[in-house]
């Protein structure tokens, strides 16, 4: 099984963003960009007004937002390889996938460590990427929580097609356990670019993954 890296990237400013996307050409073709507003925890981000889409990249859009539907033409105007929604916002997500779904893009869902995978039971089949939180979303750094591990068979066991990943406490302590679980998406933030040789960084952490 081959799992795909995907750097995530956090960042306030415009420029912090192009320095991530120009370390990234080197690295890969697809990105996470992390969206967050103070609605869904006091951590902005960048905003989707100021985001410019690389047109050689993928770019998943991770919406950590309060309420999704307020960014829809922002994310209509980057069209995203994925638009990942948070089970955790403030609104109802059936009709938030749906509009996704008709839009042409992909539609992906995130669930934070205490949410019980059985919660989005009646979603997971209008969903084309589900993603598993290491820890709480908003904040990159956090200790990485391993129960979050025992999800894995439980999404598989509900939809065996689906693309799924997991994201946040990637570390080199918890690199070979993450990757030797059934997964098919890592997204990696602070380890990747903690380091000023990201690309060797990145090439350990595929090293890892394909053994």
């Amino acid at each position: 099984m081959s799992i795909k890296i995907v750097p995530a990237v956090l960042v306030k400013t415009k420029e912090e963003y192009n320095q991530r996307v120009g370390v990234i050409r080197q690295l890969t073709d697809r990105f996470q960009l992390d969206v967050i507003d103070a609605d869904f925890v006091d951590n902005p981000t960048l905003s989707l007004q100021e985001v410019g889409r690389p047109a050689d990249l993928k770019i998943d859009l991770d919406m950590m937002v309060g309420d999704p539907r307020k960014y829809y033409d922002h994310i209509i105007r980057l069209h995203p390889y994925t638009v990942i929604l948070h089970f955790e916002c403030q609104v109802e997500l059936g009709p938030v996938i749906e509009k996704i779904k008709k839009s042409g893009l992909r539609a992906g869902l995130a669930i934070d460590p205490e949410t019980p995978v059985k919660k989005i039971k009646g979603l997971i089949e209008y969903l084309d990427y589900f993603q598993i939180m290491g820890h709480s979303s908003g904040f990159a750094g956090q200790k990485f929580q391993p129960e979050v591990l025992n999800k894995i068979p439980e999404v598989r066991k509900l939809r065996p097609d689906i693309e799924l990943g997991l994201d946040s406490g990637v570390r080199e302590q918890t690199l070979k356990k993450i990757c030797s679980t059934d997964l098919d998406v890592v997204a990696v933030n602070t380890y990747l670019f903690e380091t000023e040789d990201s690309l060797n960084r990145y090439s350990t952490i595929l090293a890892e993954c394909m053994q």
